[in-house]
């Protein structure tokens, strides 16, 4: 089977249209060259694709594939486009430019820090300086930042609340996630953290179909005690964060089955995963070939 998965609600236009809900799996039937056109609901840019050309290994910037128990998979990705803008100034003796066309492009002194893809449209703002640390700051439907160190780049991400006092900054940035996590980053004089919080006071009561779930947004965060209390005996570490190492790098995931998840990095396949369960606990991971 042929599977269609789009990150993002559009309609997909060829001798028919279908409207496509974000995040829904799709049977994709009758595949040839013809190709189709896909128009976003939201205010990126539409482009051409041929699933004949996907499915045939043929690469596409907006389309990724991954075939798992023989059946293929089709992630499809917007366009990233964001208002041409560029910006130069100077931040603890060091020269900022700052690239916003297709990504947010940020160099300093000429050697490139950061190229980021950017779901939302953003604009530059302004800079502050907190000790050693140059904190840039963009505006648009939700607001991003990016911390820098030096010349090392320390984070870049939305954030929904921050909270400043003398010399220091707090940024939360909530992950939208099954345990309705928050991630912290705060910075104060020569130190950078950062840490995941609990945005509900409830318990959590965990089905045991979305055990990998919640995992897996565990993980994402940076939360790993709880990662570690939901593995057995067996596998549980005696250091959580070594939890990570079993992973690839990863900012996105998609659940084919309850057990199973495909992980991605900036659109990208990372890997495949398989869970194993047992009384409620994760008792075995396998990566899948």
């Amino acid at each position: 089977m042929i599977y269609l998965v789009s990150s993002f609600p559009c309609v997909i236009a060829g001798e028919e249209k279908f409207k496509i809900d974000k995040n829904v799996r799709y049977s994709v039937e009758n595949v040839d060259n013809t190709p189709q056109i896909v128009y976003p609901m939201d205010n990126s840019l539409p482009f051409s694709i041929s699933f004949n050309d996907i499915l045939n290994n043929i690469p596409h910037e907006n389309a990724s594939t991954v075939e798992i128990h023989h059946n293929q998979y089709i992630f499809l990705n917007p366009n990233s486009y964001l208002t041409p803008t560029c910006t130069q100034f100077k931040c603890l003796n060091n020269d900022v430019n700052i690239t916003i066309s297709r990504s947010l492009v940020i160099q300093i002194n000429g050697e490139s820090l950061l190229n980021e893809n950017l779901q939302t449209d953003i604009v530059y703002s302004h800079f502050e300086v907190v000790g050693e640390f140059c904190i840039i700051f963009f505006e648009g439907k939700r607001n991003y930042f990016v911390i820098i160190e030096g010349k090392t780049f320390k984070c870049a991400d939305y954030f929904d609340e921050i909270n400043s006092e003398k010399d220091e900054l707090y940024f939360l940035t909530r992950a939208f996630d099954s345990l309705n996590h928050g991630k912290v980053r705060h910075i104060k004089n020569k130190t950078y953290e950062e840490y995941a919080v609990y945005l509900d006071s409830e318990q959590v009561n965990i089905d045991i179909n979305f055990i990998p779930i919640v995992f897996l947004d565990c993980l994402r965060v940076g939360n790993f005690n709880f990662c570690n209390s939901m593995l057995t005996d067996s596998i549980k570490q005696e250091d959580s964060k070594n939890i990570k190492t079993f992973f690839p790098e990863f900012d996105d995931y998609y659940p084919i089955e309850d057990n199973i998840v495909i992980l991605f990095k900036k659109n990208a396949p990372q890997g495949k995963f398989k869970f194993e369960l047992n009384l409620e606990k994760i008792e075995n991971i396998i990566q899948i070939d």
